[in-house]
C-alpha cells in the first residue's frame, strides 16, 4: 500500500452497456495524484511529489505517468496539465506552472 491518495481513472465512463473500468493511476512514490483532463485514452493532471506538484501524462496506466515538469527550467516548483487533446498523431497539452 502506498502512502498518500490515489488517482483512479474510470475507462470508459458510461460507454456501450455501462461498463466501467477503474484504473489505478497512481504513480509510484508520489503523494498524491489528480486528473484534470482526458482524451479516452490519455489522462493529464498532476503529481506530487514532496512539496512540489508536478505536470504530467498517463497512457490508461501508474506505470505510463510522464513528468512534464522535467522540461521546464529549474525555477518552476509547481506545474499541472490542465487542458489536453489530441490532434491527429499529436497529443497537446495545456495547463501552468509557478515559480
Amino acid at each position: 500500500a502506498s502512502a498518500g491518495s490515489g488517482l483512479f481513472a474510470f475507462l470508459p465512463l458510461m460507454a456501450g452497456a455501462q461498463v466501467i473500468t477503474i484504473v489505478d493511476l497512481h504513480p509510484a512514490g508520489a503523494f498524491r495524484s489528480d486528473a484534470y483532463a482526458s482524451t479516452g485514452s490519455q489522462q493529464g493532471g498532476r503529481a506530487i511529489f514532496g512539496a512540489n506538484s508536478h505536470a504530467g501524462i498517463w497512457f490508461g496506466t501508474a506505470e505510463s505517468y510522464v513528468d512534464m515538469s522535467t522540461s521546464l527550467g529549474a525555477a518552476y516548483e509547481n506545474s499541472e496539465v490542465e487542458a489536453l487533446w489530441a490532434d491527429g498523431s499529436t497529443l497537446l497539452a495545456a495547463g501552468y506552472a509557478s515559480i
